[in-house]
């Protein structure tokens, strides 16, 4: 069973994740975890550990992995309800899905979704959907905070940071990021490694990956120049 992403997140890399190297190990890491595409995608049969220096992201994967299906059910269908009541996790949760792949949750629905009604926003086949899974990752893990507080354990290291070069729309973008002193860390992993950037990135040997047309879909966001660096060897 291959789960579906929980949210929206730009750069989610779930349409690209049967493309890149599977899995070697039992464990599975992603050290910026975004919406956990690779990790959705090949979780069964896998430990997942995941971490986010991004408050809202880490707290949403908290509730997800740890609280009841309820909580989940409590949030309105509508995505114009009153959600005074809610938790700011519940309603980031649902914020994420008023928009395509959108960088931080939005306050109200897209233009682009009122005109464009359907299953791809919040509702009830999300609501569902999401319920349904959650039982599949109530035995993963979420770290708050820095990439570095990891353990360096023998895993795969699924590791897709913010881009060097078009990564600073992110809210912990890569403005003042030491993309050397990541590269070095990387390095380091024990297990298997996979690394991902776009065209240009230089802190470690690259090699083109993907050349697909932009998506602009939910849950993508990838652009046409992804390239890949792993300390195995692979193919695409």
């Amino acid at each position: 069973m291959r789960l579906r992403p929980f949210f929206g997140y730009f750069g989610s890399k779930w349409k690209l994740a049967s493309k890149y190297p599977e899995p070697m190990y039992r464990t599975i890491i992603e050290p910026f975890a975004g919406s956990a595409g690779y990790a959705l995608y090949h979780h069964f049969g896998h430990d997942v550990i995941l971490c986010d220096a991004n408050e809202t992201v880490a707290d949403m994967w908290d509730m997800l992995i740890h609280s009841d299906p309820s909580v989940i059910e409590s949030i309105p269908d509508d995505p114009r309800a009153d959600v005074s009541h809610l938790t700011e996790t519940q309603r980031a949760l649902m914020g994420f899905w008023f928009a395509k792949a959108p960088v931080a949750p939005r306050k109200t629905i897209s233009p682009w979704a009122e005109k464009y009604p359907g299953s791809s926003w919040w509702g009830r086949k999300i609501k569902d959907r999401i319920i349904e899974q959650m039982p599949y990752i109530s035995t993963w893990s979420i770290v708050k905070g820095d990439y570095r507080e990891l353990d360096n354990i023998e895993a795969t290291w699924y590791i897709d940071p913010p881009y060097q070069h078009h990564g600073n729309m992110y809210p912990k973008g890569a403005k003042g990021f030491d993309f050397k002193a990541l590269g070095e860390w990387c390095q380091s992993r024990k297990g298997q490694i996979i690394v991902c950037e776009g065209e240009g990135a230089d802190w470690l040997p690259f090699r083109p990956f993907h050349d697909g047309k932009r998506s602009t879909g939910q849950n993508s966001g990838v652009g046409p120049s992804e390239v890949i660096w792993t300390n195995e060897g692979d193919s695409d």
